[in-house]
């Protein structure tokens, strides 16, 4: 089984790709390139979250990480039909969350 650490490890180093290259709301919506980081990412986290989830059953009902999961389902599911200025909110808005919610979980 993959250590705790490292989930936490990649998870935070996904969010800090995000951080990184978010830029404005309209800096994102006028860049690809920003668009596919962001959405790549947020795709990475949600997987990560999945394979912890299932590996450490006491983050199953975590309402945070349950979100994210529930998040990279959407975009990888609808990639075609992606909602950029939701992509943006939940960047901006929410990712703050996981951020601190992953950053607790970090072994001491």
């Amino acid at each position: 089984m993959r250590d705790i650490k490292l989930y936490v490890s990649d998870i935070l180093g996904f969010i800090q790709q995000i951080e990184d290259n978010l830029g404005s709301e309209a800096q994102f919506l006028a860049s690809k390139n920003r668009e596919d980081i962001v959405v790549f990412n947020l795709e990475k986290i949600g997987e990560a979250l999945g394979q912890m989830v299932l590996h450490f059953q006491e983050f199953s009902e975590d309402e945070t990480i349950k979100d994210f999961i529930g998040l990279r389902n959407i975009v990888i599911h609808k990639y075609f039909d992606v909602d950029y200025k939701l992509v943006w909110k939940i960047a901006e808005n929410d990712l703050p969350a996981l951020k601190t919610r992953i950053k607790s979980i970090a072994p001491k």
